[in-house]
């Protein structure tokens, strides 16, 4: 989650001249002293190299002032990764790629483009029969969730989901009995009432009723169900902000530069996430029986056979990027299980700067790095069966696209050998 600033800043110059200098230092040890003469000499309680010092001087370095927020592809992030990568190989980790000369380097390198949804996309929605077409930034808004950028169409009959409350406990499930997997699914913001009275506890009621207090909960529900393509009709409260949510959903967004992302390809859960005005929906949305504007009425959820919605987005990208995450490989010692891979994460980024504040994501997530770097130096300390990769990751707080990227693009691993 993006956060406020932390105070990991305060006495910033005093603390980056100290790390600065500890950073030289790491690095004169890790690349001129051999790692086998470390570890010749007698070795102290893995665990109990893990200290609190430790994990603080990690935090209060990656964390401070100069590091600027450590945004994906910047000089902040460039110094905390640098950082981690000495750190891993003091530790005695193997790095796991080459760079272009072919030398071994820790660094997965990622090419970003900053993705932008072009005001030309459109959303047309044929409605027994007649059309409608919706224009990007007045009646619709729309944003890449965990998805590559580049153009698509998206077009389907719509899964209509009511309310999207996935409260069975409670007597309410609007999944309950549809199948949403892959698919483009609509939802309403708002909770239900019965003459006039909340269905559900008032506390659930207020929650639901609100997509800024609820939004968190629908996307994890939409991603459980592996909902494709994502459009919410904002209550009434949430509309008003509608002219700010249409920057932030116009902003660049950094996505990694792929060749062949086509019209019409498959989609990946929660690709895309649609705002839809409550006065635009009221026709897609006519034969259901829930009134969009005034979130109320009684519906059925199912796929809306006589609606067919058709999304046709287009970007334009600005100047490319690149940012690596930082990986680690610490091999198994057993024959028969060094071959199966454990893989320990946090993410290396943070929010940057903005308006002159910076950011400084100590625990989001500067405190998640300090401990796998801590867990990699006590793991090496010792002989591990299975084999273990640590990786710091970039650009989670733009999608979550370092460990995306990892994912799809897994680093060589040694091949089994024969016994």
């Amino acid at each position: 989650m993006k956060q406020i600033p932390d105070n990991t800043g305060e006495g910033d110059d005093l603390v980056h001249s100290r790390y600065t200098r500890r950073l030289l230092k790491l690095a004169i040890i890790a690349f001129i002293i051999p790692v086998s003469s470390l570890t010749a000499q007698e070795q102290p309680d893995p665990i109990l190299t893990i200290t609190e010092a430790e994990l603080r001087d990690h935090i209060f370095y990656m964390a401070s002032d100069s590091l600027e927020g450590r945004d994906a592809g910047t000089r902040g992030y460039m110094l905390a990764a640098q950082y981690a990568a000495i750190h891993l190989h003091q530790a005695g980790l193997s790095p796991m790629f080459t760079d272009s000369s072919g030398v071994s380097t820790f660094f997965q390198q990622i090419q970003f483009g900053n993705y932008r949804v072009s005001p030309e996309s459109v959303m047309r929605a044929k409605v027994g029969g007649e059309e409608k077409i919706y224009h990007f930034g007045q009646e619709f808004i729309a944003q890449q969730a965990f998805a590559s950028g580049g153009d698509q169409v998206i077009e389907g009959n719509p899964v209509f989901l009511g309310f999207g409350i996935e409260e069975p406990d409670l007597g309410w499930n609007d999944y309950e009995g549809v199948d949403v997997a892959g698919r483009m699914a609509i939802i309403v913001c708002g909770a239900p009432t019965r003459n006039d009275e909340p269905v559900l506890p008032e506390e659930k009621h207020q929650v639901y009723s609100s997509l800024q207090s609820r939004g968190g909960a629908i996307i994890e529900s939409a991603l459980s169900h592996e909902i494709s393509t994502l459009i919410l009709v904002p209550d009434t409260g949430t509309a008003a902000l509608w002219d700010m949510f249409a920057s932030q959903m116009s902003r660049s967004s950094p996505r990694p530069i792929s060749e062949g992302v086509s019209k019409g390809g498959a989609l990946l859960p929660l690709s895309w996430i649609v705002l839809l005005k409550p006065e635009a929906a009221v026709d897609l949305l006519s034969g259901t029986g829930l009134d969009p504007v005034t979130a109320t009425g009684i519906y059925s959820p199912g796929v809306l056979e006589d609606v067919h919605i058709s999304l046709d987005v287009s970007h334009t990208m600005d100047a490319a990027f690149s940012s690596p995450n930082v990986v680690g490989l610490l091999p198994g010692s057993d024959p028969a299980l060094k071959d199966e891979y454990i893989v320990v994460t946090a993410h290396l980024d943070h929010v940057g700067t903005r308006n002159g504040v910076v950011f400084n994501g100590a625990d989001d997530n500067a405190s998640g790095c300090a401990a796998v770097l801590e867990a990699a130096e006590a793991a090496a300390m010792t002989s591990v069966k299975r084999s273990i990769i640590f990786v710091l990751l970039t650009s989670e707080e733009d999608g979550l696209q370092g460990s995306m990227y990892f994912a799809d693009n897994p680093p060589p691993c040694p091949s089994r050998t024969s016994s």
